[in-house]
Parts: C-alpha cells; structure tokens; sequence
C-alpha cells in the first residue's frame, strides 16, 4: 500500500516515511506557502486528475473549489497567493452552488437566494456550523451534510448543524464571561502580554473560538486551555506578527506536543507545566518588536467627505479581504456624534451617527455596545473603520464598519492649579543650516538678538526647546491679545506638558498674582501675554527678577503695511524695564530696518533677509464664488484665506459642488482640528493632493512649502493678520462690503461701548455676593433689553467692575471714564485699532455685491 500524507502545518524536523509528503511549508514558492489543509488537498485530487487514464471534469472542479473556499475562509489563513485565488473564485460559485447540503445550510442560515458571497458570510454564518459538530458532536455529520444526495436528509442535517452551533455559542458564551471576569480580577494587562488561562470546567470544542472572541476584545494573543484528568487541551488565537508557531516552538519543552500555523495553533500539555508556560511564553513576548503585538496599522487618516462610493468601488478590486488581506482600516479624528444607540436582539451592537464638518455618515460597530458607557450626544471622538455600502429597500448609502472608537484628545489650555510639573519637551523642529544653540547662549546676560523675515510663526515652537535647555524662564509677548491665544494653542498641540500660562484682561488678579508666585518659585515654565498686560502688572515684571529669564517679542508680520508708532512705543517701554536677555521675532520687510533695530538694540539678526515681492489684485464680479472657482482653476495650488471655521466650512462645500469630479481638490482647515487633522491637510496640500486650501487666521503659513495664489476671501481682523499670509506671488483680494461690515462687527463686539457698560451694570446691581462666573452665565443668557453681545465683551466689563469694587459697593452710578481707563478695556480696544489700522492702510478694492454663498454667521474665530 503506499501511502501519501497532505498537511499544511508547520513540519518538523523528522518527516514522515511516505511515499509522498504534500506540504507547501517544504516549497520555497510563496505563491503556495500558506495553503490552508483543504487547498493542499484541492491540489493533489487535481494532480491526480492529470494522470494517466483521469478525466478532469469542470463540473466537479467547480465544486470542489467551492468547498475549498469556504475551509480556506475558516481556516483563518493568509488571502494572499494561491489562497486569495481559491477564494475568490470559489466564493462567485456559491450563489448557485450544485451541493445541496450546501444549499440547505444556506437556506437555514438565512442565505436562500442569495448571489454574492463574501468572507463575512462564512466566517461568521457559514462555517460556524461546520466547525461545531466537530467542536462539540460528530464530525461526520457536517461530512453527511456535504456528501448528501437527498434534499430531505441535507435539510435535516443543516437544521443539526446550526443547533449544534446555537449550543456551541452558548458554551462559547459562558466561557466567555467567565475568562473576562477572571482577567478583570487575576491579569494585570499592562504587564502580561500573551494571556494564558485554564480550568477543567471549559469545552476542549469551545475554547478555539472563545480566544479568536478574546482576541477581537483585548488586542492581544490569548490561549485557553481545557484541562481533563491532569492534561491540558490549549488553543491559541493570535494577530499581527505574534507568530503563534514559533511561540510554541520557543516553549515547546513544555508542552507534550503542538501544531498550528502564525495566526492559531493548539498543543498539549501538562497541568503542572502551565505556570512556566505562561511565563516562558510571556518572555518570549517581551523578545517582540511592539508592532508584532498590535491589532494591524490603520492604512490612512482621513475625514469624512473623503469617503464615496466611488472610493469603495475601487476598493473591491482588492478583494476578498480577510487574514493576510484585510479590509482597509481608515481613522477619522476628532468627529461629532450626532446620535448613539444600542441595536441587535441583546443590545449588543453600538450604532451611532456622525458629523464633520458638512458630511455625516451612519456607523455600526458590532459587539461594541458596552462603549456607550463613554459616549454620548454632543462628544467628540475618533473612528476606526472599514467603508461600506449599505443597500435597504433599494437605497444604497454609505455606511462605516467600526473596528474602534475612543474619545478625541483635544488640546485644551490649562489652569494654573492643573498644571503638572512635567517640563522635558521634545525639540519639534531643528533649523538647518543653523546652530542656534550656539546663538542662545548669546543671550546670556542681557543680550538681544533678532530671528527675523522668517516664517516666525513656526520657528518660534523651535526657540522653546533652546532656551529651557539654558535654564531659562521664557516670555513670549504679542501685539495683540488674539495672537498670544494662537500662540498658546499652537504650543499645547506640540508641548502639551509644557506649565504654560496666558494672562489677558479677562484673568482674574488672583490668578496673576498666583501666576507671580509660580514664576519666583520656578513653577512656571512659559507665560504667554500681550505687551499692554505685561506693562500694566508690575508684579509679573518683579516676579523674574531673580531667575534666569528671556523676554520673546514677537513684533508680528510686517509685510506691505507698517503697525504703526504706538506699538514701538510699547516695545520700547517694555525693554526698559528689562535688563534680561531679549528675542525678537517676526518677519516682514520693515523690521530688517537698519534705524529700527538700532532703536531696539538688535545687534544680530539671524534668518533669511529677502523681501517677499507680491503682487496684490482687486478683480471685480458679481459673482462671488465664481470669481473665487475662476483664479483657484488658474493655478496648482492656493491658498483662500477666512476667518472662521463656519466659513471655511462653508466655502469648500460650494466649492466641492462645482469641482463634483474631483471633490477632494478643495480642502477646509480650521482650528478646531486636531493636530495630525492638520498635518494630514497640509501634506496633501504640500504634496498635490490637493489643490484648494481653505483655511482661518489659525493656520500658520510656514507649514506651506509653496503655493501660487492666495485669495482672501474674508475681510482680515488685524493688520497682522493680513501681512502674515502675504505667501504667494499673486494676492487676490475678493472680500466684498458684507465682509467687511461682518468682520467690523466682530471685532467691535470684543471691545464693550458705554451702553454695553451701563447695560450691564443695571443687570448686575441686585446681584448681591454673586461671583464673576455666576454673573457671566446669568448675563450670557441674555441681557434685559434683548441686546446681543460678546461672551468676552462681558467678561472683561465684569473683571473691570471686580477689580474697581463696584460689584459689592453698592453701584451708585458708573462712572464710564472710570471704566474705560482700566487697562483691561485698553487692551481689548487694541483689537479694533489695529483693524482699523489695516483699512486705513489697504485699498479696499470691494465688490460691487454679495456672491452666491449663503451668509455665514462668523460666530467665535479659530
């Protein structure tokens, strides 16, 4: 007799004495390597099929194929090579399959009918009922059910088949539970990295599926094992690169003896043997490089209006999608749940609906529904998933398979209580070609150097990193109190550890006098204010004398247009009462200056010293967008500048509508994102991608490699604002009457009138002990009168009548010049003189009427 072995696992190093070994682990061709057992066999009935005195038949091939794809599918190996082809083709055949046992457990699963098979339908549905028989019963039924020739006994067989997994499910269910309460309270998940447990109550047929479950839920590989008279029964599941295989192998003088491929495998051992194994295999883990532990890298980040149809279509072409060949994984930052609710027989599954910017899509996450312990309405979070199409009633729509979801992490400003004593930040950037270390130790001593006509912006994230090194306490100081919260912002999203304050004529007098006391005590590390503040409080000034200090001054962007005399005045002031080192930084044309630097003692400037030369356009339509759609068709690349996310929103949808070939050409930024959001926009702007940038005043221009228009689409808030995005060679401004009046409108609401004034204090007068909160909240919902105003406007007429007394002195009457000569309305009137700075400076060039877009309530700027 002879006698051929067909195998698929990894073999040994002693080989069977056959006739013949068919294994493709003994071939060095990869096309076949990772053959499931059913492949191999599908292989060696075709090799005999070729013989001498065989008939190949198509019909039987077909059917084979059939079966062969659906023990592929089950056998959870690699769909790649020959495997992925089985599939595949196998899969086409099922809708109309010639197996009638085939077909009967198709119609008891609920597939009568059905055309178009895919991977889900028998990893999940299909072979399930295949496997349980043989998990927890008589193998040979699901044998009988395949061979069958009777429509009425492959009925009867499917019906056993899919009771015996309703049986195996609830075992499965049961063990489960358990093993999830014994890791809750016996494995610490930070220390182990392989989860090893065993009990003589589990099913030996049940434990295989439970640790693929336990898997999917933990992230990890897990091994149950089942133990009977003193011997163990393990079966392990794992994921990534975690070779399952080579584990056992490396702890295989433990084990009786073992199988299995990289992804599962089962062994036997010793009931005593167990403690060491598991620690043996948890060694073995550690000798791991971290992404050979991970559940599989995220294929791409992207945001909602980047999926369509189209997308998933193109998508197909790669299937079927499963080990080896998974489905490709997208995240989504930083998205809004508009709803979320649990669904399914137990309310197991989690579905919920989510909104970004314009788009909104529908999201299932099966076995996901304890996560609504964490989410609700109105929160932001993060999305893992996988696109589909979801067909109902003959509408087709787009719909997201969760693989997870976790509440966004949103950079947010800090308190001074909450404020930790973590201060090692990394260094973001390094400047090439220059030694800036070196520099920084120039300014030792009371030096003072300037990093001028350089993108500011970004390179002063590189000044922190320098200066902590030298031991320094660091002031940045700004213009204007809008651009110091820019600046703590952009700050946080790359130092989030950094002990950061921002002091602005809201901040209450105790917390700068708290912020005084940090500081002489070393528990500051940045303050971040406006120049005015930082005159007006002596106390900050005093609080440095005794530390090693830099005073940064970012001087803004002065590009066509000069800030005015008022400003160097302040600067100057500022130098006088500081002996320390000084940076200045900005960028522009007027500060390279020679008369200018020798009035501010800059004795070195570092940083390119070319001039930007733009040329500014003022073209006319009656059609706002249109005109915008004309000039970004001109170039490669542009950049439209806004004020306000609502905007930026809202200009790229229109956009998006005229360029419906090719909507992901036109993108919106805004601050509300998150940082890789950001970093995900300007790389696809930097690299081609796309070809329309919309962003607000919180983008910063030196993230931008090159681009060749700039279009301003909304009227500036500042003059800074307007030098600082002055990138492009062509600058079209497009703004019309309607931006200006609406950006007019904004920055007058940051700065109270005397009837805001009065206002409020008729409001307030009975308001007895309340605290500045309080009244803020009560005055926010709206004023007697029905007057609309600024949150801020309110709070500062608030901090003013606080730091006058007035609250708790009885009122009396107001007196308004009182209230006007307070630094904190000072400093906030800032806001208005440098917007009208800027119309005193810029030829207008309006349009002649409003353009096509709906008008956008400018709301909060970004």
């Amino acid at each position: 007799m002879k006698i051929v072995v067909s195998d698929h696992h990894e073999p040994f190093d002693i080989i069977p004495e056959a006739n013949a070994v068919v294994n493709p682990k003994m071939n060095e061709d990869i096309f076949v390597k990772d053959l499931a057992g059913v492949g191999v066999a599908l292989a060696l009935i075709c090799t005999l099929w070729s013989g001498e005195g065989t008939e190949f038949r198509r019909e039987n091939f077909q059917e084979l194929l059939e079966l062969a794809a659906i023990g592929t599918v089950a056998d959870s190996v690699p769909l790649v090579g020959c495997n992925r082809t089985i599939v595949k083709h196998g899969l086409k055949g099922l809708g109309d399959t010639a197996n009638i046992g085939l077909a009967a457990l198709f119609e008891v699963e609920g597939f009568k009918n059905k055309k178009d098979f895919d991977v889900a339908d028998i990893s999940f549905k299909i072979a399930p009922c295949i496997n349980a028989v043989g998990r927890i019963g008589d193998a040979g039924d699901a044998v009988e059910l395949l061979i069958s020739d009777s429509l009425q006994q492959a009925w009867e067989m499917a019906k056993k088949l899919h009771r015996e997994n309703a049986v195996r499910q609830n075992l499965d269910g049961a063990v489960f539970l358990e093993v999830l309460e014994i890791i809750e309270k016996e494995i610490d998940l930070e220390r182990e990295k392989v989860i090893v447990l065993a009990s003589d109550n589990w099913h030996p047929g049940v434990i295989g599926i439970t640790a693929a479950r336990l898997v999917q839920r933990l992230n990890m590989p897990v091994i149950l094992i089942s133990l009977e008279n003193g011997i163990g029964k393990g079966s392990g599941r794992s994921l990534g690169s975690f070779n399952l295989n080579e584990a056992f192998e490396f702890c295989s003088e433990f084990l009786i003896k073992y199988g299995g491929h990289r992804l599962a495998g089962g062994f036997l051992i010793g009931a005593e043997d167990i403690p060491t194994f598991r620690k043996k295999i948890n060694d073995y883990a550690l000798t791991c490089s971290d992404n050979r532990l991970c559940l599989g890298e995220v294929d791409s980040e992207v945001f909602l209006e980047d999926i369509d149809f189209r997308l998933i279509e193109e998508m197909d072409a790669f299937k079927p999608f499963g080990p080896g060949n998974p489905v490709p994984l997208f995240v989504c930052r930083n998205v809004h749940i508009v709803n979320a609710r649990l669904v399914g027989k137990k309310n197991e599954h989690l579905k919920i609906t989510v909104r970004a910017g314009e788009s909104e899509v529908e999201c299932i996450g099966f076995k996901m529904g304890e996560k609504t312990s964490f989410l609700k309405k109105g929160d932001y979070v993060d999305i893992v998933f996988s696109p589909q199409i979801n067909t109902w009633n003959g509408t087709s729509k787009l719909q997201y398979l969760l693989s997870d979801i976790t509440p966004c992490r949103r950079v947010s400003a800090k308190r001074v209580e909450e404020i930790n004593n973590i201060c090692n930040a990394a260094m973001l950037l390094k400047e090439e070609g220059l030694d800036f270390q070196k520099q920084v130790k120039g300014l030792k001593n009371g030096g003072r150097m300037g990093y001028l006509n350089i993108d500011a912006d970004g390179k002063v994230l590189t000044v922190l990193p320098y200066l902590r090194e030298a031991g320094m306490a660091v002031i940045f100081l700004f213009p204007l109190q809008s651009m110091a919260a820019d600046f703590e912002r952009s700050v946080l999203e790359v130092y989030p550890d950094l002990r950061l304050l921002r002091i602005d004529c809201i901040t209450s007098n105790e917390i700068i006098e708290r912020a005084a006391g940090l500081i002489a005590n070393g528990g500051l590390d940045l303050l971040v204010t406006s120049l005015g503040t930082w005159l007006k409080n002596k106390n900050l000034v005093t609080a440095f004398e005794g530390r090693n200090a830099c005073m940064c001054i970012n001087m803004g962007h002065w590009g066509k247009m000069y800030p005015g005399e008022n400003y160097i005045y302040e600067v100057e002031l500022a130098l006088s009462q500081w002996e320390k080192s000084v940076l200045f930084l900005g960028s522009g044309e007027y500060l390279l200056d020679q008369k200018l630097c020798s009035k501010l003692g800059i004795k070195e400037v570092l940083g390119e010293k070319s001039k930007n030369d733009n040329q500014l356009f003022f073209p006319t339509s009656d059609n706002k967008l249109g005109l915008l759609v004309d000039i970004c068709s001109r170039f490669e690349k542009n950049l439209v500048f806004v004020n306000t996310g609502r905007e930026a929103v809202a200009v790229s949808r229109e956009m998006r509508k005229i360029y419906n070939d090719r909507p992901y050409v036109v993108r919106s930024y805004y601050g509300d994102m998150v940082p890789s959001q950001k970093e995900l926009l300007v790389e696809d702007f930097n690299y081609g991608f796309a070809g329309v940038l919309v962003a607000t005043r919180s983008f910063e221009p030196y993230r931008i490699k090159h681009t060749c228009s700039l279009v301003v689409h909304s009227f500036p808030l500042n003059i800074f604002d307007f030098n600082r995005f002055l990138i492009a060679p062509c600058v079209y401004l497009i703004y019309n009457n309607a931006d200006l009046e609406k950006s007019s409108a904004y920055v007058q609401s940051l700065c109270p009138d005397e009837e805001l004034i009065q206002c409020v204090a008729n409001n307030v007068k009975c308001s007895g002990n309340a605290s500045a909160n309080e009244l803020l909240k009560r005055l926010s919902r709206g004023l007697q009168g029905n007057r609309s105003v600024s949150r801020r406007a309110l709070a500062i007429i608030l901090s003013i009548f606080f730091d006058t007394s007035l609250v708790n002195s009885g009122w009396g009457d107001i007196e308004i010049e009182t209230v006007k000569s307070s630094w904190r309305y000072t400093e906030a009137l800032k806001e208005v003189e440098f917007f009208e700075l800027l119309i005193e400076n810029l030829d207008v060039g309006l349009l002649e009427a409003a353009a096509e877009l709906e008008n956008v309530d400018s709301g909060e700027t970004d």
